[in-house]
Parts: C-alpha cells; structure tokens; sequence
C-alpha cells in the first residue's frame, strides 16, 4: 500500500503548477499587447509622415502659385525649404514600411507621383523666371497636369492612411483583447492567491490544533508516566527494603536451626534447611537485581561527567580484590584508557557485572584469565547493531575470559531479563547481570554483544560513544 502524499508537498506542487500556468498565459499575453502597442505606434507613425508629406507638397506647390500671381521672389521659401524636405520625407516613408508589406507598391507610386509633381513644378517655374508670355498656354498645362499628379498622390497617401487607420483598428481590438487577457490573469492569481492562503491558513489552524491537542496529550502521558515511575519506584523500594529483611530473617533462622539443633535434625532435614537457605539466599540476590534495573534510569547527557576509563577499572578491582586473588585470576587490562563522558556509577556497575561473572563462571581446568582492551572504531565499520550511528566514533571496550562459555545459540538472548543459561538450581547466576549490562550500555547510546562458545570463553563488546 503506497504511503499517502503529505499535505504540504501537495500544497507546495499545485500552486508551482498553477503559477507556472498563470505566469506562462499571462506572459504570452503581454507579450501580444506590447507587440500590439508596438505595431500601433509604428501605423501612427506611417499616417502622421504619409500626411507631413501631403502638407509639404502643398507648400511647395502654394511656393511657386504665389511667386507666379507676385512675382516676388519670397514666395519662393515654401518651394525652396519643401524641396529639400520631401525628398528626406519620402525616404523615412519608405523606411517605415518593409519590403515585403502590401503598402510598399503604394509607397513606391507616391514617391514616382512626388518627384514628377516637383519636376513638373520646376518647370513652371523656370517659364516664369524667363517672363517668356508665349510659354503661358505651357504653364497653365503643366498646371494642370501637375494638379492631376497632386490629385493622384493625395488620392495614394490617403488610401495608405486609410489602410494604416484599418490596421491600427485592427490593433486596437488585439490591444482590447489581450489587455482582458492580461486583468483575467491578475484577477485568476489574485483570487487562486485568497483561496490559497485560505486553504493554507484552515489547514495552519487544524495542524496547530491538532498539534495543542498532540501536546496535551502528551504530557498527560508524561505525567502518567511520572506517577507510574514514582509507583514503580515504591514498589521497588517496598521490594528491595521490606521483603529483604524477612529473606535474612528466613537465612538466620535456618542457621541457627542448623547450629542450635543439630543433633536433633536428620540428614533429610540438614538437607531441606540447606536448601532453604539457598533459596532465600538466590530470592533476596533476586530482589536486590529487579531493584537496580527498576533504578537504572538513562540521565541527560548535560548530567554527565567526563572521567577516564581507568579510573572506572580501578574502583571494579578494588571492589573484587578478595574475590580475584580467591580464584587466582589475572587480569590484564590495557594502560593508557582513554577518557569517557557519562555516569561513573552506572559504567562502574557494568564492569563489576562482567568480571563477576567472569571470575563466577570459570573453567576448573585453567587458571582464570581476563583481557580488557580499548579501541576506536567508526560506526559504519560496526555491522548489524540497531543502536550504532554511521558516522559516529565510539570507544570499543573488549572483556574476554576463558571461562566456561556458553552456546553460541544463545549469543542473542542473554542480555535477555532472567535469561539463565546454566540449569542448575545452585548455579549463582539469576538471569540478571547481563540485563543490567544491557541497560546501563543502551543508557549511554550504545550497544552490547556477546560471543561463545562452550568451554572455549566469552568475549563481551562494548560500544560507547566518543563525546
């Protein structure tokens, strides 16, 4: 079954899609408008010269009319500056539109129109400067042609001005439309942006809700979980405290039955006493071990101290000195330990656990020899352990015996509570040393294993993170 889609990915994917749209529409869109804008002052453009060039030719054509009724020679300057100026005009007309656009026959035609309209012009006037009165019948035929060519050429510029004004028209409907195009965009982003910072803000509300009820529910937890700690510890206070002085008081009485009355007291009953007292004897062991894993609690790393390995080792020696010259063990421990951050007490219970089931469990065959050594190693060179950090440096602590061992079948369950391997009703071991081994290492981030076989020792691997 596939996992479902988080509701803030989905929030983040649709409105990227739908902005991607928006913005892509609304680019084209704009895109268009200043195209539509940019023709539409180019067709303004084309109307304004077409008609500077009509008002020219009408200067220089209203130029030599008047010199011809003044004869005064300053009626001239429309002709003279319009003669130079339309020939620039004509050549913006013509840059103004493209080779390939259907107004360029037209454009062509008005400037042949132009050029013969000025040079029929001139031609007037050369007559008149020569005040030739047999030329008259030839000017007023030139007059007259060139007022059929002006009527040619007004006739041309205003069907380009015509067509210029239809485009521009037809611009004007692009402007109309893909300006809605433009505001339909706007008011689609600015009415998806309400619905989504809506949606976003419902859905910010019930995540903040469910997050104040997630919270009060947890520490409801938190406090049930106090009070049950507290109860748990009373418990294991009425346990550890209450029930031990009835077992000693069970152990005393058995011996001093077996003291006070042994004459009265047959084999049988040596025995079942002696049985008695073991019992009482492994039950308050018992309780005492339910009592330090019910008190094993992990403590925050700010409550830790720093202290070196070493002097961990020598309070565990000092502890089994009497023990460890008992059995004639050796102990070889490397020199030099380095330093560790956590809770002293706690690593200096680990330790005495190991060597007491080292010196506990030994083979009657050899003399007893323990070997400690310290390494580091990086966490990815550690395989199979559930609690080890990949890129995480951790001290390796190393305990190895030449006890008695144990299967290798039960490699995976002796750090198990009440996990006792051996069958022997007087066997020391409870089921409870390795336990508390286990707990104390994961109180400290890391992690425990063991390796045996039967007859041939244990090796115990610690793995603590450096801090």
């Amino acid at each position: 079954m596939s996992k479902p889609v988080p509701w803030l990915l989905v929030a983040f994917i649709i409105p990227m899609v739908l902005l991607i749209a928006i913005g892509v529409f609304s680019y084209y869109s704009n895109s268009r408008l200043n195209q539509a804008f940019d023709q539409s002052d180019h067709t303004q453009e084309v109307i304004l010269q077409a008609e500077k060039i009509i008002s020219t030719l009408k200067d220089i054509e209203s130029g030599v009319r008047g010199y011809i009724y003044i004869k005064d020679s300053t009626f001239l300057e429309p002709y003279t500056s319009g003669r130079k100026a339309i020939i620039n005009e004509l050549r913006i007309l013509d840059s103004l539109v493209t080779p390939t656009a259907p107004q360029q026959a037209g454009i062509v035609k008005i400037n042949s129109l132009a050029f013969t309209k000025i040079a029929a012009l001139d031609s007037v006037l050369q007559i008149v400067k020569t005040r030739d009165d047999s030329d008259s019948l030839k000017v007023i035929e030139l007059m007259r042609n060139g007022k059929l060519i002006m009527d040619e050429t007004r006739k041309m510029i205003t069907g380009l001005i015509i067509e210029e004004k239809n485009l521009q028209n037809d611009l004007n409907d692009t402007k109309i439309h893909y300006s809605s195009r433009v505001r339909l965009a706007q008011w689609v982003l600015i009415i998806f942006g309400i619905i989504f910072f809506a949606l976003t803000y419902w859905r910010m509300v019930v995540e903040w809700q469910q997050k104040v009820k997630y919270e009060r529910k947890l520490e409801q937890q938190v406090i049930d979980l106090e009070v049950q700690n507290k109860q748990l510890e009373d418990f294991s206070f009425v346990l550890s405290h209450h029930l031990q002085e009835p077992l000693r008081k069970l152990g005393t009485f058995t011996d001093k039955l077996q003291l006070n009355h042994s004459d009265d007291i047959n084999e049988e009953m040596s025995y079942m006493l002696r049985r008695i007292g073991l019992f009482s004897t492994q039950i308050s062991k018992l309780v005492e071990g339910i009592h330090t894993i019910a008190n094993l609690q992990k403590q925050h790393q700010d409550l830790w101290k720093s202290f070196s390995l070493e002097s961990v080792f020598e309070e565990v020696l000092r502890a089994y000195d009497e023990k460890i010259k008992s059995k004639s063990a050796v102990i070889d421990i490397d020199s030099n330990l380095p330093m560790l951050k956590g809770n002293f007490q706690q690593l200096v219970l680990l330790f005495k656990q190991l060597l007491d089931n080292s010196l506990t469990f030994v083979n009657p065959d050899k003399m007893p020899y323990i070997k400690v050594r310290v390494s580091q190693v990086k966490g990815n060179e550690i395989a199979g352990l559930a609690e080890i950090k990949q890129n995480v440096e951790y001290l390796n602590i190393s305990l190895a015996d030449n006890g008695i061992g144990f299967s290798s079948d039960f490699t995976d369950k002796v750090f198990e509570i009440f996990q006792k391997l051996e069958q022997n009703e007087e066997d020391e071991g409870l089921g409870l040393g390795l336990a508390i081994c286990k707990k104390i290492v994961l109180n400290h981030d890391g992690e425990i294993v063991a390796e045996s076989q039967t007859g041939k020792g244990t090796i115990i691997k610690i793995f603590i993170p450096i801090l």
